[in-house]
């Protein structure tokens, strides 16, 4: 199993999550659940190491295992899968779980280091920063830890600090190279909007509402679908 064939279970969880977690979680369409706890224990089996309350998900870079700490963002890709059949089926196991994947990389990474992003750091693209940013955020929803919402908000400045300037209008760029900024910010809107849930703060609901017009003023198709990337022109 590699990065794609991940990407297809996750996609699978999360059909049933978001109808399971709109109506009730006994509500969601039958055929979607066995599929979505298929996927999620195939997930498990191929890289979880350990018991459920004191394990870790395998490192891995390029969706294959890897040596060392291993890449954030493509472990929070299975975070997300294990939240969101949590939230639609009331599994506790999985939970569990999540929280024993932020104490192992809260152990194994610095403050500084999970608040990093750009070249050189575990997030060097905007998009593998806002990944990385969903799962703090859901590490704090799921463990109630204060530090996972640090890191965070940590987080949260350093992308707007590194990638965001007026430019195109306003917007993130993609990386350094500045050349697109790109619809892949989405990640960020949601966890901006996922910090000021959870602190009240308004810095962040700004910060949401400034990515998401940006994104609407230039990616929005007119058949109501989104471009890819801006440069100037909308791209893909």
């Amino acid at each position: 199993m590699n990065l794609r064939s991940l990407a297809a279970h996750f996609f699978l969880v999360a059909l049933f999550c978001r109808t399971g977690t709109a109506l009730a979680a006994d509500a969601a369409p039958a055929e979607f659940r066995p599929l979505a706890e298929a996927a999620v224990n195939d997930l498990l089996g191929h890289w979880w190491i350990g018991d459920e309350k004191t394990g870790h998900l395998m490192p891995t870079h390029g969706g294959c295992e890897a040596k060392g700490r291993g890449v954030i963002w493509e472990r929070t890709v299975v975070i997300c899968a294990l939240e969101g059949l949590s939230m639609a089926t009331g599994d506790a196991g999985l939970r569990e779980r999540i929280g024993a994947q932020w104490l192992s990389d809260k152990t194994h990474f610095t403050a500084s280091e999970l608040e990093a992003c750009g070249p050189g750091s575990p997030a060097p693209w905007c998009d593998d920063a806002a990944w990385q940013l969903l799962y703090y955020n859901i590490a704090y929803q799921q463990t109630g830890d204060a530090l996972a919402l640090d890191r965070a908000k940590g987080l949260i400045h350093n992308i707007h600090a590194r990638w965001y300037d007026d430019q195109l209008d306003g917007g993130l760029w993609y990386n350094d190279q500045r050349k697109v900024k790109s619809l892949y910010a989405v990640a960020y809107v949601y966890g901006c909007l996922a910090v000021h849930e959870a602190t009240g703060d308004r810095t962040f609901l700004d910060l949401a509402l400034e990515e998401y017009r940006w994104i609407e003023t230039h990616l929005l198709r007119a058949d109501h679908l989104y471009w890819c990337d801006y440069s100037g022109q909308p791209q893909r």
